[in-house]
């Protein structure tokens, strides 16, 4: 048992660093005018992963056993680990552009003017508090944070508390409780890209205030169904399909409002974010309030539900959608938008 805590620990710490890194990387290349489809389109093959998965792991542990399970995993990450290898880092790529090119390479500029005596003195306080965190406190920070979080308590939530009502209602298999899930994460795949080019086009504020609002309204559609009967199984797959839809709207707007206000911060104060920039920073924080809001989704969702019910945990979540709504109005900008920071 200790062993199998140890490896989850492990396995938990290395997808981080994967995951923040690797966002890093992909910012870096796309440029910050692109991060709404980019993240949108990550989230898309994130969410197919998430449906594949289970069933790949499931048919393979019934037919060969535990081993195989776990070397197919090694397969898939020494195909990641050859890919990755194979990567070219933006930094790497824009020594090789000439100097009408540059501009259209987001990074590393501000290595070529940072002072070497002031990186050595910022490189062991950076390590423990990142720059980043004594932003935290503008709302063009911190509304991202809550959104973020509210997004994690979410689908967390919905991961303890709908397979047992579906369990409930319907009788429904460990198997069709994955399906429906798979109803649920679909819509990533095939709207998260595209809300996200219009995250980038029109801003967050706007995309964020409804894709909330509207997700504090339709999660009391799941509260429809009340007995075992195919409508009531069909209006329950249609509600999660329907939320996972708005869902793919809530992915980018953070992500965008997060990286546009740093970059133009960063613009100003070119040595703030030390040598490596602000974008590994962004998403090494968000991974931390995602995880906590992981953390305490199940806690509070699977309360709620034990003592007063499921509609308790929907009201709970619904006021969560609704309070994300209301960063997003007053703490996000569109595009358009002519605020002073």
């Amino acid at each position: 048992m200790h062993i199998l805590v140890l490896a989850r620990i492990m396995q938990g710490i290395s997808a981080s660093i994967v995951w923040c890194v690797g966002l890093a990387l992909v910012l870096d290349a796309v440029g910050p005018r692109n991060v709404g489809f980019t993240v949108g389109g990550i989230f898309g093959f994130t969410s197919v992963g998430e449906v594949i998965s289970p069933v790949l792991g499931g048919l393979i542990y019934d037919s060969f056993g535990y081993y195989w399970a776990f070397s197919t995993c090694f397969v898939l990450l020494i195909i990641d680990i050859i890919l990755r290898c194979l990567v070219l880092e933006p930094r790497e790529a824009k020594k090789k552009l000439s100097q009408e090119e540059e501009e259209h390479v987001p990074i590393l500029q501000r290595q070529n003017d940072f002072d070497l005596e002031t990186t050595g003195k910022l490189s062991a306080w950076n390590s423990v508090f990142l720059p980043i965190y004594r932003l935290t406190f503008h709302r063009k920070v911190c509304g991202p944070y809550w959104t973020s979080f509210v997004n994690s308590v979410l689908l967390a939530s919905f991961d303890a508390t709908v397979p047992l009502e579906l369990k409930r209602l319907f009788n429904f298999t460990s198997a069709q409780c994955g399906l429906t899930f798979g109803v649920l994460s679909a819509p990533y795949f095939f709207c998260g890209p595209l809300a996200g080019k219009m995250v980038d086009r029109r801003g967050s504020k706007t995309i964020g205030f409804y894709a909330y609002l509207a997700l504090s309204f339709t999660l009391f559609l799941l509260l429809i169904p009340s007995s075992r009967t195919t409508a009531n199984v069909v209006i329950f797959i249609a509600a999660m399909a329907l939320n996972g839809y708005i869902l793919a709207f809530t992915s980018s707007p953070g992500f965008v409002q997060l990286t546009a206000y740093v970059t133009e911060y960063e613009k100003t104060h070119p040595t703030f974010f030390g040598p490596s920039g602000p974008y590994t920073q962004i998403f090494s924080v968000m991974n931390v309030v995602y995880s906590f809001g992981m953390i305490l989704g199940p806690i509070i969702a699977g309360y709620l539900r034990i003592h007063f019910g499921f509609p308790a945990t929907v009201i709970f979540l619904s006021l969560m959608m609704l309070s994300a709504s209301l960063v997003s109005y007053y703490c996000f900008t569109d595009n358009d938008s002519e605020e002073e920071e």
